[in-house]
């Protein structure tokens, strides 16, 4: 049986309705800094296999929205430049990660490739937050096996539950977190970049996944 993987993510509430997504984006330009019209960039899965391709507009900018979470590598091609590989690159949760290239003259038969720091602080948002990898997932304590309690080992994060029964999955334990200062209860809860809330009375969730589905 092929097991299914979710992203969870718990965040609060500022608009009525907000969908997560991942995404790269960037600028290319050449080694005087004038920018690199009509460039071709492949985006590159190594978990799947899958591409993705864009073309940078007039400024040089080039955007790949709503692509999944994993490790990928990005080249660009142009006429009269070298091809130039980013690898290792990791796209995490509700992430937008910015790759900038600098291309080199040169044939288009030669290439460049560089290897990325993973640990490079995003500056693609000034949104604050945590990712909890698939290893934190399985092998950290969980009491009553439910994922979203996870949420406690992020920073500003409160679990004001005074029973036990409140980390439970069917008790909707998200009514019960305080974050940066929010109020309890009002917090969105969403799976694969979906709203998993019913969105009356307490917020309740609409479906809870197992701990071994959730990455």
């Amino acid at each position: 049986m092929k097991k299914r993987l979710f992203a969870i993510s718990v965040f609060l509430i500022l608009f009525p309705l907000t969908v997560l997504a991942e995404e790269f984006t960037g600028r290319v330009t050449d080694p005087k800094g004038a920018v690199v019209p009509k460039a071709k960039v492949t985006i590159h899965n190594v978990e799947t296999g899958v591409d993705t391709g864009a073309i940078t507009t007039d400024t040089g900018d080039y955007a790949v929205p709503y692509v999944k979470p994993g490790h990928y590598e990005i080249s660009v091609e142009a006429p009269g430049f070298k091809k130039e590989t980013r690898t290792n690159l990791q796209l995490q949760t509700d992430q937008t990660e910015t790759v900038n290239f600098v291309l080199s003259v040169g044939a288009v038969s030669e290439s460049v490739t560089v290897t990325s720091d993973s640990a490079v602080i995003d500056t693609g948002t000034a949104e604050t937050g945590e990712v909890i990898d698939q290893l934190r997932v399985t092998e950290e304590p969980l009491n009553g096996r439910n994922p979203i309690m996870l949420s406690v080992y992020s920073a500003g994060v409160t679990f004001t539950g005074t029973n036990t029964m409140f980390v439970r999955p069917f008790d909707q334990p998200q009514q019960n977190f305080e974050i940066n200062g929010g109020q309890a209860g009002q917090n969105e809860l969403q799976v694969d970049g979906s709203g998993n809330d019913s969105g009356a009375g307490g917020r309740d969730l609409v479906y809870q996944p197992p701990v071994d589905s959730v990455a």
